[in-house]
This record gives C-alpha cells, sequence and structure tokens, in this order.
C-alpha cells in the first residue's frame, strides 16, 4: 500500500490472525507488524502521503454504490466523507497531500463529476468539472498541483486525456480521435518533470498499448516501448519524476522494466520467474521501488527492486498452509480455433503421482476483457493437487493483452465466435495423450458464465457438467437490468439491444432460450441481490432441464450480489461446486 515516509519500510495489507488489516514490515522477510484494521470489500486503498490516514472506497450497497472513507491510523476512527448516496470513484492525493480529487455521479446519477476535497475537511469539498460521460477519472497532478489529467473511459478499447486548470477550469483535449477507428489512452498518465507534457499509454496508431510521451507544444508522440510488440498495462513514475517503471503482458505474463526518463534507455531489473507483476509503488525519497509478484507457487506478495544496488528483494511471505514447491510450473498452450487463428490459454496439470488420463476442467474468466494470468490458483489448487484434474484457463477471442483487434472480435454479432474458441479447445483436448476428453467440465463467472453455459447449449455431447456462477442469462434483459449502470458501454460490447435486429440475436443466442440443448448436468449459482443476473431467467433454465431429466443443482444466495462477500456463503459454495465436480467429473460417489 505504501512505503514509510522516510525509512527503507513497507506498509502492507493482508489478512493477519484472521483480520485483514494494514501492517508495517520493517525489513525484507520480516513479519509484518499489525497496525490497522481494514474493511472487508474496501477498493483503491490510498496511503496519506503525510502518513496520517488511508484513504478507500467501499461499497453502501450490494451493487457497486461506491462511497469514499478516511481511516485515521492513530485514533482508528472512520470517516464517512462523501454523500452516501452516490457513486465515488477513483481517490488520488495531490503531491502536497492537502487535497483529494476523485470521480462522483452526484448530479443525475449517470455523468461523473469531479471534486476535489481536503479530507480532513470534507464538507468544504467543491466541484472541479462537470463532464458529459459515465467514467471521469483524475490520473495525475501535475508537479506545482495546479492541473490534473482527466481521463473520458468510454469502453475498453475506447478512452481520452484531458488537461484541467483547476482554478479556471479551462478543459483542453489532449488525445483527439483518430478518424473512424477507436483509441484507447490508458489506465495511467504522469505529467513530466517540467509539467509541459505527460507519460501514458495508447493503442493509437498500433495493435499494442504502448507507453508514450507526449509533448504539449507541439502534439508529438514519442513512442517508448514500440520494441516491445505486447501491451503495456501498468506503469508507474518516480517521485522525482526520472524513472519510468512499467510492465508489459508477454502472453499473459508480467514483465518489469525500468526506463530513464532522459534518455528513454532501459535500466537493468533482476530477472524474476513466470508470473504476474502488479501493483508498482515508489518511495517518496528513496531509490526503492515496490511491487506485488504472484506465481503458480505463491500467492501474491511484496517484492522491491533498489534502483542503487538493482538488488531484488522479498519483503513478505504470505501464509499458505500447503507446500508449494512442488507445483509444476503453468504450461502456456496454444490451439487453432474454427477460422484459423491461434488462441492461447495456461494449464495447469496435477501432480505425476496421478496416472492415466486426466479429467479436465475449463475455466473461463469473467469481466469481459479481463485476461486470465498465469498468477496463484488459490482454492483451484484443491482440484488440481488433491483430485488430480487439470485445470484450464483459455483467453478466447474479446480477452485484452493480444491486440486490439483481438479484443473486438467478439462485439455484437460476433459473440458466437468466443463460444467456437472453447469448441477448438475441446479438439486440441482430444488430441492430449494424458487429457481426458470425455471427462470435461467447464466452468465460469459472470460473462465467463455466460459463455459456460452457451458452451453446454453449443456442444452438449463433448462436455460432462457446466458450472455458471453469477452470470447473465440473456444480453438484452442484462443491459436492460442494469440502464442505469453504464448501459452505453455494455451496449458497444454486446450490441443495443432497442435495435429489433440485435434484439432478436441476443434473443437468439442466450443460453434462458437455449436451456432445451443442454444435455450434461448443470450447477446454477447466483446471487439474490445481484443486478448483473436474473434470478427468474435462471430459475427457467433449472425448470427446463428438471422437466427433461437432467440433473440440475441451483444455489440462491438470497443476501449475496455479483459476487459473494460473505465468507460463510463462499465457503458453502466453493464445497457444494466440490461436491459437484466429484459427482459429475470424477464420479465419484458423494
Amino acid at each position: 500500500m505504501g512505503w514509510d515516509l522516510e525509512k527503507p519500510q513497507m506498509v502492507v495489507s493482508g489478512w493477519v490472525a484472521g483480520t485483514w488489516g494494514a501492517s508495517r514490515v520493517e525489513n525484507p522477510g520480516q513479519a509484518p507488524v499489525f497496525f490497522l484494521k481494514l474493511p472487508d470489500w474496501h477498493k483503491e486503498i490510498s496511503y496519506d502521503p503525510r502518513g496520517r490516514f488511508f484513504i478507500y472506497s467501499k461499497p453502501a450497497d450490494d451493487n457497486f454504490e461506491y462511497q469514499l472513507y478516511r481511516n485515521d491510523i492513530n485514533s482508528k476512527t472512520v470517516t464517512l466523507l462523501t454523500d452516501g448516496k452516490s457513486k465515488n470513484r477513483y481517490p488520488i492525493f495531490s503531491n502536497s497531500g492537502n487535497l483529494l480529487a476523485f470521480a462522483c455521479n452526484h448530479r443525475d446519477q449517470k455523468d461523473t463529476e469531479i471534486y476535489v476535497m481536503d479530507p480532513l475537511e470534507p464538507k468544504n469539498s467543491r466541484m472541479i468539472a462537470k463532464p458529459e460521460g459515465e467514467n471521469w477519472a483524475v490520473f495525475d497532478w501535475s508537479p506545482d498541483d495546479r492541473r490534473v489529467i482527466l481521463s473520458d473511459w468510454r469502453s475498453p478499447d475506447e478512452s481520452y486525456l484531458w488537461v484541467l486548470d483547476i482554478e479556471t477550469g479551462r478543459k483542453t483535449l489532449l488525445t483527439p480521435p483518430t478518424g473512424r477507428e477507436k483509441t484507447f489512452n490508458g489506465s495511467y498518465a504522469y505529467f513530466q518533470k517540467d509539467g509541459q507534457g505527460i507519460y501514458f499509454v495508447t493503442d493509437r496508431d498500433s495493435e499494442f498499448r504502448r507507453l508514450t510521451a507526449l509533448d504539449f507544444a507541439t502534439g508529438h508522440y514519442d513512442f517508448l516501448t514500440d520494441h516491445l510488440k505486447w501491451d503495456v498495462d501498468e506503469f508507474g513514475l518516480s517521485p522525482d519524476r526520472k524513472v519510468l517503471a512499467f510492465v508489459s503482458n508477454e502472453d499473459g505474463i508480467g514483465r518489469l522494466h525500468l526506463m530513464d526518463t532522459a534518455t528513454h534507455k532501459e535500466i537493468p531489473v533482476p530477472e524474476m520467474p513466470a508470473g504476474v507483476v502488479s501493483g508498482l509503488m515508489w518511495h517518496k525519497r528513496l531509490p526503492y521501488l515496490g511491487f506485488e509478484f504472484s506465481s503458480t507457487r505463491f500467492p501474491s506478495d511484496a517484492f522491491s527492486v533498489n534502483l542503487e544496488t538493482g538488488k531484488l528483494e522479498r519483503w513478505t511471505k504470505a501464509y499458505n498452509p500447503i507446500k508449494t514447491d512442488a507445483f509444476r510450473e503453468t504450461e502456456l498452450i496454444r490451439w487453432k480455433s474454427f477460422d484459423g487463428r491461434m488462441i492461447s490459454g495456461f494449464l495447469y496439470r496435477p501432480p505425476e503421482s496421478f496416472t492415466g488420463k486426466r479429467p479436465v476442467i475449463i475455466d473461463i474468466h469473467g469481466g469481459l476483457t479481463r485476461q486470465f494470468r498465469p498468477d496463484y490458483r488459490g482454492e483451484d489448487n484443491y482440484f488440481i493437487h488433491a483430485l488430480g484434474i487439470a485445470r484450464i484457463y483459455p483467453n478466447i477471442r474479446g480477452t485484452a493483452g493480444y491486440g486490439k483487434t483481438f479484443m473486438k472480435l467478439d462485439d455484437q454479432f460476433l459473440r458466437v465466435d468466443s463460444i467456437k474458441d472453447i469448441g477448438a479447445l475441446l479438439d486440441w483436448i482430444a488430441k492430449q495423450p494424458d487429457l481426458d476428453a470425455n471427462r470435461v467440465l467447464v466452468v465460469g463467472d459472470s460473462s465467463g458464465g455466460y459463455v459456460a453455459l452457451s458452451v453446454a447449449a453449443m456442444y452438449p455431447s463433448r462436455i460432462s457438467a457446466v458450472i455458471s456462477y453469477i452470470a447473465p442469462t440473456n444480453l438484452a434483459t442484462f443491459i436492460k437490468r442494469n440502464s442505469e449502470n453504464e448501459p452505453d458501454g455494455f451496449r458497444r460490447e454486446f450490441g443495443d439491444e432497442r435495435d429489433p435486429r440485435v434484439r432478436k440475436f441476443m434473443e437468439k443466442t442466450s443460453p434462458v432460450n437455449r436451456a432445451d440443448k443442454i444435455e450434461k448436468p448443470c450447477f446454477l449459482i447466483i446471487g439474490g441481490k445481484d443486478f448483473m443476473t436474473s434470478a427468474a431467467e435462471t430459475e427457467r433454465i433449472a425448470a427446463v432441464l428438471k422437466k427433461r431429466g437432467v440433473p440440475v443443482w441451483y444455489l440462491l444466495a438470497g443476501d449475496e450480489a455479483h459476487g459473494f462477500r460473505n465468507i460463510w456463503t463462499y465457503n458453502y459454495t466453493f464445497n457444494a461446486e466440490a461436491l459437484f465436480i466429484k459427482k459429475y467429473l470424477i464420479g465419484a460417489t458423494i
């Protein structure tokens, strides 16, 4: 979460004695010293530059109405900073630490406004921008704290950057549209040292998202990572604005890089195993870059690189009740889909002690464009290492990280093509000597659950069972239910359900209307307070399957929304999934 103001000591978050909280780590490898309890389900946590408190966002209800809170370290008191009703996101401190900028939809519960406040005097917050659009954010403050960089996010493949003068309210577009093609202009942006330009990531004139320097005076774009034919998905600028740290997404593997801002030459970094690097965090005064790293063999831990010595150090070692040293490294696999396009994913194999052809779970990620990354798999390891099931995590078309053309390949009328990618994966499994094509279960969460149910309907004889977790079952009704929650972004991805031709396609391909095609056991899991899903539609699927004699399990968590928060509900669901998988994939008696 941050560093001590003066010392090379980390401030981290994690579980300590059953409590989620903030801890200090005085030296690499030492046990964290707990000092403050943090709330469950917080997001976007920021450490006060003066070390007095934390700022975080937390939902006020079950459907993403986030509020901002201040958690004082010494008094341990929590103060609500926002109105308790509107959606508040993306808090970011000024360089001085005196002000906090954030986004809020107070005006009409749709369009975003930009506010600044003194977090110690929240009643004096003031609006500095009233742009039109659903998803605006402040990315950075200028070195003199007089201007901010604004992001106007439209969709996963379209966003724009502006610079806003806080006192005058004047807003200047920095990244104008480039003809008819949509352009993504980053999830991060920082002012350059002189304040006369910015660093950001863009896919302008490129398949991939490149780290870029933009000069305000000339409008010139200097593409700093053109030599990498992969996305840059995160970067951070050192406090003196002399060094850029960035992470390239190379086939899902996160690789750390350092670059001198004066010469644009890379600085050598220590070698690291394959895994995922994230959460870049510079020390304010000392030459340390902190970050999180996760691999097949351990959960996310805190690491650092010393820029002066080049030394890589591991600060934390997350508690793990099982030994993971013998876990096999994940394998990057590729297969050819129906149209000749290569699709990739990651295969986690069980221990070699399990002999014979192994049953397979295909686990499809949610989050629409969210990419599966080869990290530690948590409770999934139970199925891999205790039950001997091979688990494949595909990155089907529509996933980010493989170029903007690939990410658009499942948009609107092309959505069925992503289902065919799983069909091609079933072909690949059938050719593997150690995988059992006759024992394949497909599981997915959210949009991945939609895909899983669609696979069950399209390839009913080629799978053994399906699990759908918090999945929409009809995209047309999904958008209608979320008409107050950024519907335009969903329409750009799925199509406009108000268009009769699009509506007809959505209805024809929706799992709720194709339940009669599903032949294998099905487990449907949803939350009763989830706007993303429909209990009525899910129960219709269950009724159709039951009538046809297809085994169906249905779990409705009445008090849960989109993602189960209560630990008891979560554990109950996991154990129910384990029973289902044992019965219908392994054939065990339960």
